[in-house]
């Protein structure tokens, strides 16, 4: 179960998910009435608190016995308990070795368990999230013993069981370690994703290029990599997903695309264009590109040592993050947000030389009008 950790990466989601720390609730029993709109009630931070906090209490009373059966159950907020049913009776034991507060989301938790197991395996992980998945995916070279996972997704006449074993082994280890990068970075929870790429078409493109894919597994690695360099390398991938074969700079690219979509040949008044500017056609410019590469940085280190019980000691707002109010929000860019003059962003090299096209092992053969929607990840990985 997650628990609530204030600030919180997640807290741009939670707004848009209208989750707030709404009224104080506290239950006294099983036999108080529920709100009546339970959905609304589970958007308040405090009634989640309370809900967890009273099955954690009331699991440990002999009533639920039959419940639990021969099962052992585990339950992980602040601190991991362990219920068991012997002669009758329900038996709660905290166990220690399985806590990880240092975990905000349920997520991780879980991939955290999976890792801990001492002892050999089939485990079946019943949720409908990418997010573990990806997590999963990019923990496996953490397990000790001989696991077969999968996942059970689905509802009714839709589920069905993703073999998270054997689809780490097609994948290969390098392209699951950097799974959590490019997830984080093509769209999360966490993350902003770039306008109409989707994933399809972002993971065929990194599937194919060993650059890309070493690149998306070092920047997980901080503090100990060149963020610098791996920067100049993810922000050549971009180009790509945004059909530029030649250009390897994103604000060149920018140009590029204003200059095909909305140029005019009228010298005498070059501003006088024929149709509205559409900015979600355009590539995001260096200085927002920079702050979105440290915030999937930072979430692929924390989903990359989710094995861990405490995946991170980095701070958020040192990656692309500010804090206003006990929160954190985007810090979207750093520097001015319009140019100084209109030359200092139309005097580029719009005429690249052909040698300046890296190679890309034929990841090139995309069209501007790349609109990918996947909202199925799960399919995209496989």
């Amino acid at each position: 179960m997650a628990h609530p950790i204030f600030p919180s990466i997640k807290d741009n989601e939670h707004s848009l998910r209208k989750r707030t720390k709404g009224q104080r609730f506290h239950i006294n029993g099983p036999d108080q009435i529920r709100p009546s709109n339970f959905a609304d009630a589970l958007k308040n931070i405090y009634f989640k608190e309370a809900l967890v906090d009273f099955i954690i209490d009331d699991w440990a009373n002999d009533y639920m016995a039959p419940f639990i059966g021969s099962k052992t159950i585990l339950v992980n907020y602040l601190q991991c308990y362990q219920y068991k049913v012997c002669k009758g009776k329900v038996q709660r034991t905290p166990e220690l070795s399985l806590a990880c507060p240092g975990h905000e989301e349920a997520d991780t938790k879980i991939v955290f368990h999976v890792c801990h197991l001492t002892s050999d395996a089939h485990v079946t992980i019943r949720c409908s999230d990418t997010d573990i998945l990806i997590i999963m995916l990019a923990n496996m070279n953490s397990i000790q013993t001989d696991l077969q996972i999968s996942m059970h997704v689905g509802t009714g006449n839709n589920q069905k069981f993703i073999n998270v074993t054997k689809l780490s082994q097609s994948l290969g280890l390098d392209l699951c370690s950097a799974l959590s990068a490019f997830h984080a970075m093509t769209g999360c929870d966490f993350n902003s994703a770039f306008y109409r790429k989707g994933k399809r078409k972002p993971f065929q493109i990194l599937r194919k290029s060993p650059t890309y894919i070493k690149a998306l597994c070092d920047i997980s690695n901080l503090p100990n990599c060149n963020l610098d360099q791996l920067f100049a390398t993810l922000e050549e991938y971009v180009c790509r997903l945004y059909a530029f074969t030649r250009v390897n700079d994103i604000n060149v690219a920018r140009v590029m695309t204003f200059t095909k979509s909305y140029g005019n040949n009228d010298d005498c008044n070059p501003l006088n264009l024929q149709k509205r500017i559409d900015g979600s056609l355009f590539p995001p410019c260096k200085a927002e590109l920079q702050q979105h590469f440290l915030r999937t940085a930072y979430i692929a280190h924390l989903w990359s040592h989710a094995h861990r019980a405490m995946p991170t000691d980095l701070l958020p707002t040192e990656y692309g993050w500010e804090e206003s109010e006990e929160k954190y929000y985007f810090k979207w860019f750093t520097g001015d947000q319009l140019p100084l003059s209109i030359t200092s962003i139309t005097n580029l090299d719009m005429n690249p030389h052909e040698d300046d096209e890296t190679e890309n092992d034929g990841v090139c053969d995309i069209s501007i009008d790349n609109c990918d929607d996947d909202s199925d990840a799960k399919e995209d990985y496989s």
